[in-house]
């Protein structure tokens, strides 16, 4: 063993020695600075400056193995200092070959051989560099960074290289890179697929415009909106889409914003678009040719998504024509529909409708005001866009009969009493009428089809609110041909013949079947 006295004099003439050629290192370069001042000839420029560069390959020799025995934060610190050195040595050099008229292009085929070959030893000096997660519109500043500090580095190896990038990288980055070899092909095939991931300037950009939206939309303090909005500006500007001038048009903006509105695959259909050519992504009159040729697809997906509950009370109270009212127009013939029943009632998301709901059938007064309250309905009809106060069917059922405001508090039980007591059964079936069972307390001679209210949709334009025959034998009911033709619902033509209750024949000699969707 070595004791520890002996090892502590061994390193004092290696720092000295280091110590005493870092100095000579910098008195050369104060003469060599001093020459171009004053325009030396150049055959003593360049003999001074092969001097400089013969005494800096020793000292930086003398460097590296002096680092070697140093520990982390001393070898930090001491990498720090000599790059100081490098700086220094690099300008003057670059300096000197200009002054003395002689290029590096003089000098880059010795000095080319002498750097292609690969040295395994090389150590880059220690740097923090910036970790990449994936984000796309931090590719550019993060491989900005890497490319000066790695990347151009001649005497690193590929298996150095790809050290430092998997040191840089983080999340879905990180795991693009997986499985790569540490070799040349293998940093080179890390690159390309980093660059074909994240090098999209095209979605970038358009990150940065909804981002820049989001923080407008956001209320903040005055200097979190100016710090935010400044590094947004000079982001744009980075990825050449300067706001400032006309590199960032409104069309581009207005294309962003609405493509993020879209469903996922026209999302997807303008994208292939725009990356087979680049010109689209600001161009709006193309946008809104593309807009309305998905618009125009048969079977264009707008109801992919049940409509939300807002959505629906609004329509529902924009105005429409109720189906009793005045306005309708008669009855003509009748179509083919294919219900998709969904959930009616408001009050417990079931499927009924809210005056058939049994938590509202078995409340007390004061609970069932509270139910319809919360559920946002009229308490009188139990229909939504409107109050009590302003109904138009307000002291009536739905058959025109006048009843006490406490019509909806009926128990369950109480109605089908009084619903056993007035149905009287008819000696001539082919007169029994048949009605729909909405809302109606009692009647006679009258058979009860169970209905279900929704909203109706065609391939094209906006809904229509509807009341539907649900037939549980059977996967298709009836719809008017007004309403057919106000939802542009188109289908093949064929005779049908139609037997009712009670016996009774109907003849439909143009019916169609079509298809549409309820929500």
């Amino acid at each position: 063993m070595v004791p520890k006295g002996m090892a502590k004099a061994s390193s004092i003439p290696a720092e000295k020695k280091l110590a005493a050629s870092k100095t000579r290192l910098k008195i050369m370069l104060q003469d060599l600075n001093r020459m171009c001042d004053e325009s030396e000839k150049a055959v003593v420029i360049q003999g001074q400056l092969s001097l400089v560069e013969k005494l800096f390959e020793e000292t930086d020799a003398l460097q590296s193995a002096f680092e070697e025995g140093l520990e982390a934060e001393a070898q930090e610190a001491s990498m720090i200092e000599w790059s100081g050195y490098r700086l220094e040595f690099l300008r003057s050099q670059a300096r000197a070959h200009e002054v003395a008229g002689q290029g590096l292009a003089d000098r880059a085929a010795p000095q080319e051989l002498k750097t292609a070959e690969v040295d395994p030893n090389v150590r880059l000096r220690r740097l923090e560099l910036p970790k990449f997660d994936g984000d796309v519109t931090r590719f550019h500043e993060f491989w900005d960074q890497f490319e000066t500090s790695v990347h151009r580095q001649p005497g690193a190896s590929g298996a150095t290289k790809v050290a430092y990038l998997r040191g840089c990288l983080t999340g879905a980055a990180l795991d693009t890179i997986e499985g790569l070899s540490a070799s040349n092909q293998g940093y080179e095939l890390a690159l390309q697929r980093l660059r074909e991931r994240f090098d999209r300037p095209m979605v970038a950009v358009r990150e940065q415009i909804l981002r820049l939206v989001d923080l407008l939309m956001t209320k903040n303090k005055l200097s979190t909106i100016c710090d935010e909005f400044h590094k947004k500006v000079y982001a744009l500007t980075a990825l050449g889409k300067d706001p400032r001038t006309s590199d960032l048009s409104v069309a581009e903006v207005l294309i962003a914003l609405c493509r993020e509105q879209l469903p996922g695959s026209v999302q997807f259909r303008w994208d292939e678009l725009a990356q087979a050519n680049n010109a689209v992504v600001a161009d709006l009159p193309a946008f809104l040719r593309f807009l309305q040729q998905q618009t125009d697809l048969p079977g264009a997906s707008r109801r992919s998504k049940e409509p939300t509950r807002e959505w629906t009370k609004a329509r529902r109270s924009g105005g429409e024509r109720k189906r009793n009212s005045p306005e309708s127009p008669p009855r003509g013939s009748a179509t083919f529909l294919h219900a998709a029943v969904k959930r009616s009632c408001y009050i417990c998301q079931k499927q009924h409708l809210p005056q058939q709901c049994p938590s509202l059938l078995r409340a007390g007064p004061h609970q069932r005001r509270e139910l319809a309250r919360r559920a946002r309905l009229c308490f009188a009809c139990l229909e939504p866009g409107h109050y009590a106060s302003g109904c138009k069917h307000r002291g009536k059922t739905t058959d025109g009969k006048p009843v006490t405001a406490s019509s909806p508090s009926t128990s369950a039980s109480e109605r089908s009493v009084a619903e056993q007591k007035t149905i009287v059964r008819s000696e001539e079936p082919s007169s029994a009428p048949v009605q729909a069972n909405v809302a109606t307390r009692s009647s006679q001679w009258t058979s009860r089809l169970q209905t279900v209210r929704a909203v109706a949709y065609g391939e094209q334009g906006p809904g229509k609110r509807v009341t539907c025959l649900l037939d549980t034998a059977s996967e298709r009911s009836f719809v008017r041909q007004d309403l057919a033709s106000a939802l542009g619902l188109v289908g093949q033509t064929s005779p049908l013949s139609l037997v009712g209750i009670g016996g009774i024949l109907h003849e439909i000699p143009d019916a169609q079947l079509v298809k549409l969707w309820l929500g």
